[in-house]
C-alpha cells in the first residue's frame, strides 16, 4: 500500500509542468525555421519558401519582403533614371542637328538662335499631312510654316519650294515668251527674316517679333509668317529693275495672268507674289 502511494506521488511530481530555461523557445523556433527553409529551398521555389518562412515565423517573414522590397524599388529608379537620362540626350542631339540644319552656315551670330526657334515651331514628328523633312503641309501640298532649304529647288534663278516649281517655270516662261522680262527673289531662311525685321522696324524685341508689318518700312512680316520663309512668295524684278508701282509692264503682265499660275499679289507691294496673296 505504501508502495504504491509513493509511486503514484512520484508520477503526479513528474506530470507537474516545469517552465522551459528562457529563451530555449526562441532558440527551438530559430532551428526549426531554418530546418524547415532550408529543407524547402532545397526541394521546392522560392515561393514555397517564402511561405513557409511566412508560416513558422511572420515577423521574419515581412522584414524579408520589406527589404526585398526596398531593393527593388532602388533597381527600378535607377532603370528608370537611365532611360530618363537617354531620351534627353537622344532629344538634345536632334535639337543641335535641327538647329544646324537651319543655320545651313548662313546668318549673324546674334539671329541664330532665334531663326532656329522659329523654325523648330513648324517642324517635328512626321505625320499624315506632312512631308518627309517634318513641316506639315496642306492639302495642296504646300508648307504651312518655315521649311528648309533642302525642300526647295531654284526656277530660273528663284529659289522656292517644290510645290510651286512648276508653275513658277511656266509664268517665266509665258512672260518671256510675251516678251516681259521676269526675275527676283523666292525663299529666305528664318534668320533672314529676323534680320530684315530688325533692318525694318527696329531692334527691340517688340520690333522684331509683334510690331505690325505695316508699321515696317518698307512692310515686312513677323518672323515665322512669311510666305518667303515657306517658299511661297516672290519679289519679282522686271528687266532687272523693281516692280514699284502698278504702271510698271511687269506688274500688268502679272496682273493680267499670274492667277492662272496660282499666284496673287499683295496689295500693298507691287512685287510681291505669292499661293496666298500674302
Amino acid at each position: 500500500m505504501t508502495a504504491t502511494l509513493g509511486r503514484r506521488s512520484t508520477e503526479a511530481r513528474t506530470d507537474r509542468y516545469v517552465p522551459p530555461e528562457p529563451g530555449a523557445h526562441r532558440s527551438r523556433g530559430s532551428a526549426t525555421v531554418r530546418t524547415v527553409v532550408l529543407r524547402r529551398i532545397g526541394s521546392s521555389t522560392p515561393v514555397t519558401a517564402g511561405v513557409a518562412l511566412a508560416a513558422e515565423n511572420p515577423r521574419t517573414a515581412f522584414a524579408t519582403i520589406g527589404l526585398a522590397a526596398l531593393a527593388g524599388g532602388m533597381v527600378l529608379l535607377m532603370v528608370l533614371s537611365s532611360v530618363q537620362a537617354f531620351f534627353l540626350i537622344a532629344q538634345q542631339g536632334a535639337s543641335n542637328t535641327r538647329t544646324q540644319l537651319a543655320i545651313d552656315g548662313q546668318g549673324e551670330a546674334g539671329v541664330v538662335g532665334d531663326a532656329a526657334l522659329l523654325l523648330a515651331d513648324g517642324l517635328g514628328a512626321i505625320a499624315p499631312g506632312q512631308a518627309a523633312s517634318g513641316t506639315a503641309i496642306d492639302t495642296n501640298g504646300q508648307p504651312t510654316a518655315p521649311v528648309m532649304r533642302d525642300e526647295t529647288v531654284v526656277v530660273h534663278g528663284i529659289r522656292v519650294h517644290t510645290s510651286i516649281a512648276e508653275n513658277l517655270r511656266a509664268l517665266i516662261d509665258d512672260a518671256a515668251a510675251d516678251g516681259v522680262t521676269l526675275a527676283g527673289w523666292g525663299w529666305r531662311d528664318p534668320q533672314t527674316q529676323i534680320r530684315l525685321r530688325r533692318e525694318h522696324c527696329g531692334t527691340t524685341e517688340y520690333a522684331v517679333y509683334q510690331m505690325p508689318s505695316s508699321q515696317c518700312s518698307p512692310p515686312t512680316a513677323r518672323p515665322g509668317r512669311s510666305q518667303h520663309e515657306r517658299g511661297l512668295a516672290i519679289d519679282f524684278t522686271y528687266n532687272g529693275g523693281s516692280i514699284s508701282t502698278r504702271q510698271n509692264t511687269g506688274f500688268r503682265w502679272l496682273d493680267a495672268n499670274a492667277a492662272r499660275y496660282g499666284f496673287s499679289n499683295l496689295a500693298s507691294e507691287p512685287w510681291h507674289w505669292s499661293t496666298t496673296g500674302r
